[in-house]
């Protein structure tokens, strides 16, 4: 028996409209899970001051306050940078606190300036991740979490971080 041109229309168009509903839901569907999300950090997240807390190597300790050495940095919301300290393990503008060749006789105050950027990772193809630029010459890779900024060197070197924990 062959079927009329009639009823063979109506079962092909009502085929094709399944076809389009199903297509299109799924079009949505992975629409919605290919989404990039917008990670990125909120700049002003790092505006404050932060008390070092340690510094090491992946789950390694390898410094605290109790080697008697005392950091804290502010960022201010103009770009300004004060950083606290009493060791001499670095030149102005270092964030990342190491086993100190000296500790100073008193406290010092280094004012410098920073920028917040978005940088690629040069070791790692569309690696991007947060960093702070401080004048003159340091770079670092950091994140924040609740109230604690991790400060480590960017990507594709050594995993050395330095923890800090906001203060006000």
């Amino acid at each position: 028996m062959q079927r009329s041109p009639l009823i063979y229309c109506q079962t092909e168009d009502r085929l094709m409209y399944r076809h389009g509903i199903n297509f299109f839901l799924l079009c949505i569907i992975l629409a919605g899970i290919s989404c990039k999300k917008n990670t990125q950090i909120n700049h002003q997240d790092i505006v404050g001051e932060w008390s070092w807390q340690y510094s090491g190597e992946g789950n390694t300790i390898l410094i605290t306050p109790s080697a008697g050495i005392h950091r804290k940095i502010f960022f201010k919301t103009d770009g300004t940078l004060d950083i606290t300290h009493n060791d001499s393990t670095g030149s102005a503008g270092g964030l990342q606190v190491f086993i100190p060749s000296v500790l100073l006789a008193s406290t010092i105050v280094e004012r410098t300036t920073y920028q917040i950027s978005t940088f690629e990772a040069a070791c790692v193809v569309n690696l991007k991740y947060s960093g702070i630029t401080v004048m003159p010459q340091y770079a670092y890779q950091f994140q924040i979490s609740n109230d604690t900024l991790q400060i480590t060197y960017p990507p594709c070197l050594a995993p050395y971080t330095s923890t800090y924990i906001r203060t006000r």
